[in-house]
């Protein structure tokens, strides 16, 4: 198949004459009367120039015709020519043999360009061939051919090069005029051709020398003929026949043509206008062609463009169409101006395509196209076009004909007509319904928004427009969603309603816009017709009766002036035949066959329903308004006034089928609705909340009458901020709720989130209800409030075990009482088990009353769903409550409520493993954990684990932040236990990220600054020792508890050896922490409190066991000059080794078998300076004087270190790291030398526990370091030690003699 593609290619371009292959030079013929005559004219490099004709013969003429395509020489003749004509002379003195495909191929010319010609003649030659241009079609328009001597024609491309200048001498030459500027020429294309024909493109040199398309290398190629329209060419059009191609003949100027002309055959009338050929031609000039043509659309106003001829009805396309040729379409109908123009995507055949019109046409088939009767035209788009004429206008769902939302109907369907409504545009369509005027800002009671899609177009009509179809229209660019619809109200709209004591019965009016007038009750127009259209309007059925009552009875009676006279007919009775009205005496009054009712789905609250009879449905959402709700709620007693409800809006019309479109309310007129034909409604169904269905609330828990409220509004609960409960509003919720009065509210932890709450609420004065109330809606993350009112009760669980076991106890504002087990099961068990947090029922027990009064029985069998023990209670006392065999209830839960500490008697607080919110937080609840937390028995002297004491007044109860949610407690005074309170989860972010820290008495532990005695310290807050300063006296029995505490006996007073606190120390000290006893305390940790030591001296207490400090043997100084000695003396010990090194290296070196010696001595001085077995395990006996430890005069002012180096910090100079449980963090007990002993303790009576005791691996008292390092140095000069090191080896050049190498240590 490939070796076809040269063929196939030289099929498609085959060349015309030589010259096609001369790559950018080119030869013409120029100024003769056809291209193949003139002199040689030739371009080379971009330059016209000339031949000069020195030595030139005939052959070199017929190379040069042969070239041109233009045959051979006929004849030559001189002709001069100026210098400027003849330019540069290119090629001279040539001589071809005639078989050069180009002049310039010939040889005898010096080259081009080279050499100089001096004449001034040239040859004018005169070819065989000669090339005539013409128009193929009609007169002075046709495609553009050329033909040479017996050739078949052969046409111009129409990317002709210099097309509009060729076109113009062509137009010329043929006597047509000049070329007729903006010419449409499509229509001459295929139909005038023959049906095999050449065509040839072209390509002029760009310099505008070509004076014809032949001298601009034509080049054979597939393509559309080049059409040319000369001035003199004139276009007939069709007027006044029945279709496009009968009827009288015009010019286009408008001229008529009469049949002489049609008959003379020149024009070929018929062609020209795609008719066919010619059939007759009348005295009345009226035309008749073979062919039929008509312009359709395909639904008659509206749809695809079908042009119906011949062939059947065939589509136009769509390639290049504008919007006037949608307008022509539209004319020609006489369907008013193009509302719309659409394309469709559709793979067909057309008969016109690329049709373009001026607007000036009678019909579409007279603008210029593409157009062949022999080849339909490929298409991918078909053209649609809208016209006026299909449009229809309507105002739907309002309360009657001439008031609504605008519709409107296009291209057969409807659509919701959005603003940018003029008030002209407003005015046409009320006339065009025959509503009269539009009422320009008028008002109409809402109504349904549809659900039809939006109109993208825009109308523009003017005050003389009668019908929106002859309005100009263009496409609307607006984004189709959430547009304000347009709502109109003509001045002819009138409703009807009854006014009587049920919907579909009472006196006839008629209500014009805000007027009300009573219709005439005339015998003669009165009748059981007009009483059906009306019962039937008011969708109450059938007319039952009919009357007229005397207008007389009827105080300020304004009668219509119209009235009407009804048939069957008529679907309204403002439809029916008016006239004026003539009786003013009675007024019309009906009682129709059928009912219509409105209610609430909830009495005072939810859906909106309609019952027509018995069906009944609710009311479109979006037509519903809060003036309507507040009409509905006056509508059915009881129920009060309007709320607005947050969620309140809307229910879904799965569960309300949209019966009624709009219902609309009047307090003279009545109420009228707008049925639901089928449609549906946008949205949820109408709601509507009175203040007669609100109901505050203690949301259900295990208490009564007291816990968090709530606002309950269409069956659904709303937080009540604590700004909305004010001291009124308290006691109107608990008087509502038979709980008696307001007693006490607590605020609740903040939301976690912002959530609809009621901030607010109006009531009248003296308010008894909360009906009476309005409340306001809001998103907020208030805190909530918890009510108690006095009614309140609540039941306990009393015992050793925990909160949730235990003998049942109710709690009220009464002294606590015992609960029977009178009629107690396992059902009231686990409702009371779960209402306390307790998880569920495990079992229950019967105990003796201990002749104490027993309360109430409790029964949940019959209770469907108790939401709380209180919903169980059947009455307040048992049956035979003075009989003693009656027994009380001891009740065990499955569950736990524990109140735990992070830390013995101290810590964040916990409630069942999650941590406790700060707020609301009292010292109470810090009792009541201190007293359910034990301390641990090394704390004290029982055997028996005692609870934390109280809880430190002066502690800090912030904690720590909650990862995760907290629980908020809140207890009413005498509850024991932590897990008793009511408690509530708080999210993170909503109060409960901060958590509670509580600090119980039993956690203190205190220390002095000396064995046994000194100033007292305690360790507060955690890890934190702090001196404590006296307030007023230290009895006896603290002394003695401090001295217990303390393991050191009885208290004494001061021995009189022991030296004095300096004055700075003990007077006038600002201390935080103190001791303020009485002679009642017995124990000293409830001595403690936080307050200013300001003026107070530092508390001291000495016992039994008190060991006094002696001063110091040593300053400071003195420590340092010990320390820098023992440094020098160690310096220069090294300095000693390192000559050593450096003598023995230069004596020479010992064979390594002499020095195999014992290196332990080394050892010792080696460990003694290494760091590590050093001095840290020597004794402070065995150091020099200079660098022994000094602890006298300032080892006291150390005690002050501990609290600022922390517990359990040591010198690692002075023993080995303690071992992890002995730190004083852990163990309180470890006194001042547990962390830093004394050598001399027991000499200098220094206090505390001997760590050192066992010294068998301490180094023994030895040589003072100086004498060591002297011997050291004497050793290694007799050569009886070396030291352990590795030396390098000696290279031979550094060699004396013949001593031997240095044998090194393979260990090192």
């Amino acid at each position: 198949m490939w070796t076809l593609l040269p063929i196939l290619i030289s099929l498609a371009s085959r060349t015309v004459f030589s010259q096609v292959n001369a790559g950018q030079n080119r030869l013409m013929l120029h100024g003769g009367d056809h291209p193949c005559e003139g002199y040689v004219r030739l371009h080379i490099k971009g330059q016209w120039g000339s031949v000069g004709s020195d030595g030139w013969t005939k052959t070199n003429e017929d190379v040069v015709c042969k070239s041109i395509g233009c045959g051979t020489s006929l004849r030559s003749t001189d002709i001069p020519l100026t210098v400027e004509a003849m330019g540069k002379v290119w090629l001279n003195k040539i001589k071809c043999t005639g078989t050069e495909a180009h002049l310039w191929d010939c040889l005898g010319s010096p080259g081009l360009g080279v050499g100089k010609y001096d004449g001034d003649m040239v040859k004018r030659i005169t070819c065989s061939e000669k090339v005539e241009l013409g128009l193929k079609g009609y007169r002075c328009a046709g495609a553009v051919y050329y033909k040479k001597k017996e050739n078949k024609d052969t046409y111009f491309c129409d990317n002709w090069d210099r097309g509009d200048h060729f076109t113009d001498k062509l137009c010329k030459r043929l006597d047509c005029g000049g070329m007729k500027e903006n010419a449409d020429v499509r229509i001459f294309t295929e139909p005038v051709l023959p049906p095999e024909y050449r065509q040839v493109s072209t390509k002029c040199t760009g310099t505008k020398e070509e004076t014809h398309p032949w001298q601009c290398n034509p080049k054979e190629e597939r393509c559309r003929p080049a059409i040319v329209v000369c001035q003199d060419h004139h276009v007939v059009r069709i007027k006044g026949g029945k279709d496009r191609c009968s009827g009288t003949m015009v010019w286009q100027n408008g001229t008529l043509v009469n049949c002489s002309m049609v008959q003379a055959g020149d024009e070929k009338f018929c062609e020209k206008m795609r008719c066919g050929t010619f059939s007759s031609c009348d005295k009345n000039h009226m035309l008749t062609c073979s062919d039929k043509i008509k312009i359709v659309l395909a639904n008659v106003t509206f749809g695809k463009i079908l042009v119906d001829g011949p062939m059947g009805k065939m589509p136009v396309c769509a390639s290049e169409w504008k919007n006037v040729n949608s307008k022509v379409v539209c004319k020609e109908l006489g369907f008013g101006e193009v509302i719309d123009t659409s394309f469709t995507i559709e793979r067909t055949l057309a008969i016109l395509d690329e049709v373009t019109c001026s607007g000036d046409e009678e019909s579409l088939w007279d603008c210029t196209a593409k157009y062949s009767k022999a080849k339909l035209q490929p298409c991918n788009n078909v053209t649609s076009v809208i016209c006026g004429a299909s449009l229809e206008v309507r105002l739907a769902d309002g309360p009657g004909r001439c008031a609504g939302r605008l519709e409107m109907k296009r291209g057969g369907y409807w659509f919701r007509v959005a603003q940018q409504w003029s008030d002209d545009n407003s005015h046409v369509v009320c006339k065009e319904l025959r509503c009269g005027k539009a009422l320009l800002g008028k008002t109409l009671d809402k109504i349904s928004q549809g659900s039809l899609p939006y109109l993208d177009m825009l109308f523009a009509c003017g005050k003389t427009s009668d019908k929106l179809s002859t309005c100009p229209a263009v496409a609307s660019e607006r984004k189709q969603q959430n547009l304000q619809l347009t709502m109109l109200v003509c001045e002819d709209h009138l409703e009807v309603f009854l006014n009587g004591s049920s919907w579909c019965e009472g006196l006839v009016g008629v209500r014009q816009h805000d007027n009300s007038f009573w219709l005439s009750g005339s015998n003669a127009t009165w009748t059981q017709a007009a009483a059906e259209l009306v019962c039937q309007q008011m969708h109450c059925g059938s007319a039952k009766d009919h009357d007229s009552w005397d207008s007389s009875e009827i105080p300020g009676t304004n009668l219509w002036p119209r009235e009407y006279k009804c048939s069957s007919k008529e679907k309204s009775l403002f439809d029916c035949p008016s006239s004026k009205q003539t009786d003013n005496s009675t007024i019309a009054f009906v009682r129709c066959a059928g009912q219509v009712t409105l209610r609430l789905k909830s009495h005072c609250s939810g859906a909106v329903e309609v019952c027509l009879n018995n069906t009944c449905g609710g009311v479109c959402g979006d037509s519903w308004s809060e003036a309507k709700s507040q009409d509905m709620c006056q509508s059915v007693d009881g129920c009060g006034h309007y709320i607005r409800d947050p969620f309140g809006q809307g229910e879904s019309m799965q569960r309300i089928p949209p019966l009624v479109k709009s219902l609309h309310f009047h307090p003279v007129f009545g109420k009228s609705l707008v049925m639901n034909e089928g449609s549906v409604c946008m949205g949820s169904a109408a709601v509507v909340t009175c203040s007669g269905s609100l109901k505050a609330e203690i949301v259900p828990s295990r208490d009564y009458c007291l816990g968090t409220v709530k606002l309950y509004s269409n069956q659904r609960p709303y937080p009540i901020c604590n700004g909305a409960l004010t001291k009124g509003v308290q006691g109107s919720i608990c008087k509502e709720l038979d709980c008696g009065e307001s007693e006490s509210l607590e605020f609740l932890p903040h939301s976690s989130g912002s959530r609809f709450s009621v901030v607010a609420f109006d009531c009248p004065a003296a308010n008894k209800s909360m009906a009476n109330c309005k409340p306001s809606f809001e998103k907020s993350d208030c805190s909530e409030g918890r009510l108690r009112c006095s009614g309140w009760r609540r039941l306990v669980l009393k015992g050793e075990a925990g909160a949730c076991e235990g003998s049942v106890f109710k709690y009220s504002t009464e002294p606590p009482v015992a609960v029977s087990s009178q009629g107690w099961t396992a059902a009231e068990g686990d409702r009371l088990c779960k209402d306390l947090g307790c998880v569920g029922y495990k079992n229950h027990t019967d105990e003796h009353p201990c002749n104490q009064p027993l309360w109430g029985i409790f029964n949940c069998s019959g209770v469907e769903t108790p939401k709380n023990i209180w919903d169980c209670l059947r009455s307040e006392s048992p049956a035979g409550s003075e009989n003693k065999t009656l027994k009380r209830l001891y009740l065990t839960c499955k569950g736990h409520r524990n109140a735990t500490l992070s830390k013995d008697c101290r810590g964040d607080v916990s409630l069942n493993k999650m941590p406790v919110a700060i707020q609301g937080w009292t010292q109470a609840n810090a009792n009541r954990v201190c007293k359910e937390n034990h301390d641990s028995k090394e704390n004290h002297d029982s055997k028996e684990n005692q609870d934390c004491g109280e809880a430190f007044e002066g502690h800090e109860s912030n904690g720590g932040n909650a990862a995760g949610s907290a629980v908020h407690v809140s207890c009413l005074g005498p509850e024991d236990r932590l897990g008793h309170c009511l408690t509530s989860e708080v999210a993170p972010g909503g109060g409960g990220g901060q958590t509670v820290s509580v600090f119980c008495r039993h956690a203190f532990k205190f220390n002095t600054t000396e064995k046994c005695g000194g100033r007292v310290k305690v360790q507060y807050p955690e890890g934190k020792w702090q001196t404590m300063c006296l307030h007023g006296t230290l009895y006896d029995k603290g002394k003695e508890d401090l001295c217990r505490q303390l393991k050191c006996g009885k208290p004494i007073s001061v021995p009189p050896k022991s030296p004095p606190i300096p004055a700075e120390e003990g007077e006038q000290v600002d201390l935080k922490m103190s001791l303020n006893c009485t002679q009642e305390h017995t124990n000293i940790s409830y001595c403690v409190s936080k307050a200013s030591c300001k003026g107070s001296k530092v508390a001291e207490i000495y016992c039994d066991d008190y060991v006094a400090q002696l001063p110091p043997e040593k300053t400071n100084l003195q420590l340092w000059v010990g320390v820098a000695a023992g440094t020098v003396a160690l310096l220069l010990t090294v300095g000693v080794l390192f000559l050593l090194r450096r003598h023995i290296l230069r004596m020479g070196i010992p064979k390594r078998r002499d020095m195999e010696v014992e290196t332990s001595d080394y050892d010792d001085v080696g460990s003694s300076v290494n760091g590590k077995g050093s001095l840290s395990r020597m004794d402070s006996r065995s150091l020099p004087a200079e660098v022994q430890w000094n602890d006298s005069e300032d080892a006291s002012q150390s005690y002050d270190d501990i609290a600022e180096e922390g517990p359990g910090e040591t010198l690692s100079l002075m023993k080995e790291e303690a071992p992890e449980e002995e730190t004083p963090e852990d163990n309180p007990k470890i006194c001042y030398s547990d962390v830093f002993p004394s050598s001399k303790a027991a000499d200098s009576g220094s206090h505390g526990v001997d760590i050192l005791e066992d010294n068998d691996d301490v180094l023994e008292p030895g040589p003072k370091i100086a004498e060591t390092a002297a011997e050291t140095a004497a050793e290694a000069d007799s050569g009886l030690r070396t030291p352990h090191r590795e030396l390098p080896e000696v290279p031979p050049d550094d060699m004396e003699g013949d001593h031997e190498y240095l044998e090194q240590d393979p260990l090192g």
